[in-house]
C-alpha cells in the first residue's frame, strides 16, 4: 500500500501543474498598475484574478472608512509587441466606465433629442454629467499610470512578458 501512495506521489509530481493566475506575470503587472506601483495597503485584499486572451482581470474588495467593503473589479488589457511579448496598455477600464460609454454612445444615437420633453432632457444632462466625470476620472488615472508606471517600467525593459511566461494568448 505505502509502494502504491508512494507511486501515486512521484506521478503527481511529474505532472505538469498549470500556472494559476495569480502566479501569472500578467496578473503582476495588472495589480501593480491597479494600486498605482504602490504596496497593497492593509485594506486591499485580492479575492481573484484571470487571465483571459490578452485581458486580465482582477477582483478585490477595498475597505474605505471602515464600511463595509464592497466587490469590486478591474481590467487590464496586454498588446503584442512586434517581438511577440506582452505589453500592458495603459487603459484601465472598470465596469461603471464601460456602461458610461455605451450610455454615451446609445445617448449620442438617438434621434430627435432636442424634440423630448424638457424633464427627459434633465434627466439625461444629468446622465451624461455622471458619465462624464466617471470617464474624466478614468482618463486622467490612466494619464497617471502611463507617466508614474508604464513608461518608467517599459524603459527599463520590465514591462514586457515573453509568450512562454505568461497565460496571455493574442487572440
Amino acid at each position: 500500500m505505502r509502494a502504491l501512495a508512494g507511486i501515486g506521489l512521484v506521478m503527481m509530481l511529474a505532472l505538469p501543474v498549470a500556472a494559476q493566475p495569480y502566479d501569472d506575470p500578467a496578473v503582476a503587472v495588472c495589480e501593480f498598475i491597479l494600486l498605482g506601483g504602490k504596496p497593497a495597503p492593509e485594506h486591499y485584499q485580492r479575492t481573484g484574478a484571470a487571465v483571459s486572451g490578452l485581458q486580465v482581470t482582477i477582483d478585490y474588495t477595498y475597505e474605505v472608512l471602515n464600511v463595509e467593503p464592497k466587490p469590486r473589479q478591474s481590467f487590464c488589457n496586454f498588446k503584442v509587441n512586434d517581438d511577440g511579448t506582452f505589453s500592458p496598455e495603459v487603459e484601465i477600464r472598470s465596469p461603471e466606465s464601460d456602461k458610461c460609454g455605451a450610455r454615451i454612445e446609445e445617448i449620442s444615437s438617438q434621434p430627435g433629442l432636442a424634440d423630448l420633453p424638457e424633464d427627459e432632457k434633465a434627466q439625461l444632462r444629468s446622465e451624461l454629467e455622471r458619465c462624464s466625470a466617471v470617464l474624466r476620472r478614468q482618463s486622467e488615472r490612466g494619464m497617471s499610470i502611463m507617466a508614474d508606471i508604464v513608461l518608467p517600467l517599459e524603459t527599463m525593459g520590465l514591462f514586457s512578458i515573453a509568450q512562454e511566461n505568461t497565460q496571455l494568448r493574442a487572440q
